[in-house]
């Protein structure tokens, strides 16, 4: 009688162990999608149209259907159109731009990002597109877009690695092939930009300075479109971008107050040459992997005006391009940051286990053991395990939706296989930390190592 009773305590204690764990998991994911719309009603959406005259705010509700209101998403955030009215208020006094375009091992995307920067409808801008040691055809590309573009080519300067000098041992190839750019220019405002970008609009240099100009703004840093290419990225990234919102939440950079938050993205960003002079320019951050973060962190902290927007029907870029890109793209993100926070990449990598890969163990194994055992389950905690697993599922069906315009459910459906490789991924990068205080980080065919800092005794 005794074991029976102690046997159907541990039941119980079990089975409220286990709501407790899935109604924890339902309340982090309302958390998180909370979190998540603030901080997309928080980040103004740069457009070009010529007839939509205005900044405006849609109204969501007047669509009929859910699938409707999901593919409309983004109309709910703030909206800057760029027309003739605002073009003629700042005609007289628009800056000139330097467009700096590093390249390494691009060809195949190099050409038409120079094409596409060339079109832009902007009256006084120069392009400096510089090699950066590529071993593919990248700057015999570079030269044929100024051969084959005789009416702009007196915009557009071609640097290979003769024209600099060799990399110093403490400066990391992006940042100074970026630099030694910046030299080369003479633009009151620089425009930084990857070679892997795609400038979807002809107006998207003058949308964005117009804007620059009429808010008052010394940092303007764009989100593009990020395509994927892979079957891999198209199933990791949206639930990574979304679980990462725990961690930096896009919305809090426009906050001035919020110095310890920023970041800029490397695919596109605007600053003035004088406060970037002021600065330190890419000399403060030589050393950094992840160059476009520390500088937007030293930008922030100097009291820089800094704002982001989403520029995603202007500009499209690539994050990853397959399956080896996506492994060492989410190496060279985690490792710089668990070596100035530990304990951020820690949580990040808890939010991932138990968030996406805890509901759906929870929901097999009580599935494995109906079938194998026969279990006595009952309705209500089979159904709280399926909502919870659909959880995962909604959530990053909708941000592969919003973010990465992908309608395909499939990709969602397997997010827990990408959550699964997510956690290895963290633990890969992490261990070596840990044990071994270093780490060796490869990107775009080099390698960078990074030590934790010393223990404080």
């Amino acid at each position: 009688m005794l074991i029976g009773i102690n046997n159907s305590m541990s039941l119980n204690m079990s089975l409220f162990f286990v709501y407790v764990v899935l109604g924890s998991i339902l309340l982090l994911w309302i958390y998180l999608f909370i979190v998540s719309i603030k901080s997309f009603l928080k980040i103004t959406s740069l457009k070009s149209t010529a007839n939509k005259i205005t900044a405006t705010e849609s109204n969501p509700l007047k669509s009929n259907t859910i699938l409707t209101k999901l593919t409309r998403l983004p109309a709910i955030s703030k909206d800057y159109y760029h027309d003739t009215d605002i073009t003629n208020q700042y005609s007289h006094h628009l800056p000139f731009v330097s467009v700096i375009v590093p390249a390494r091992n691009e060809e195949k995307e190099i050409e038409r990002c120079l094409v596409s920067i060339l079109k832009q409808n902007y009256p006084s801008f120069e392009v400096i597109a510089i090699d950066d040691s590529s071993s593919d055809s990248t700057f015999e590309i570079m030269k044929k877009v100024k051969e084959e573009t005789p009416d702009v080519a007196d915009k557009l300067t071609i640097l290979s690695t003769a024209d600099y000098e060799k990399k110093p041992d403490d400066w990391f190839g992006k940042t100074w092939v970026s630099e030694k750019a910046f030299e080369r220019s003479s633009g009151e405002i620089i425009l930084f930009t990857d070679s892997d970008t795609n400038y979807s609009s002809p107006y998207t240099i003058l949308t964005s300075i117009t804007y620059m100009m009429k808010e008052n703004l010394d940092v303007l840093g764009g989100l593009p479109y990020l395509r994927l290419q892979d079957l891999l990225s198209k199933i990791v990234m949206p639930l990574w971008n979304l679980l990462s919102l725990l961690l930096s939440d896009a919305g809090k950079v426009n906050d001035p107050n919020r110095i310890d938050i920023a970041f800029l993205l490397g695919s596109f960003f605007l600053i003035k040459r004088d406060l970037f002079m002021k600065s330190g320019t890419y000399k403060v951050v030589k050393d950094a992997i992840q160059e476009d973060f520390d500088l937007a962190m030293v930008l922030k902290r100097n009291g820089c005006r800094l704002r982001l927007v989403k520029i995603d029907s202007l500009v499209s870029a690539l994050w990853s391009r397959d399956s080896i890109t996506l492994w060492q793209g989410i190496g060279r993100t985690i490792v710089p940051v668990a070596v100035r926070s530990l304990k951020k990449v820690l949580f990040g990598l808890f939010s991932i286990v138990y968030m996406a890969v805890v509901p759906f163990i929870i929901c097999f194994t009580i599935i494995f053991g109906i079938v194998a055992f026969g279990w006595n389950v009952s309705n209500e905690l089979m159904f709280f395990s399926l909502v919870s697993c659909f959880t995962v599922f909604i959530g990053a069906y909708i941000k592969g939706l919003v973010q990465y315009k992908e309608k395909n459910p499939w990709y969602a459906a397997f997010s827990v296989f990408g959550a699964f490789y997510l956690a290895i991924n963290y633990l890969i990068n992490i261990v070596p930390l840990l044990t071994n205080r270093r780490k060796i980080v490869k990107w775009r065919g080099r390698t960078y190592e990074y030590k934790m800092p010393p223990t404080r005794q």
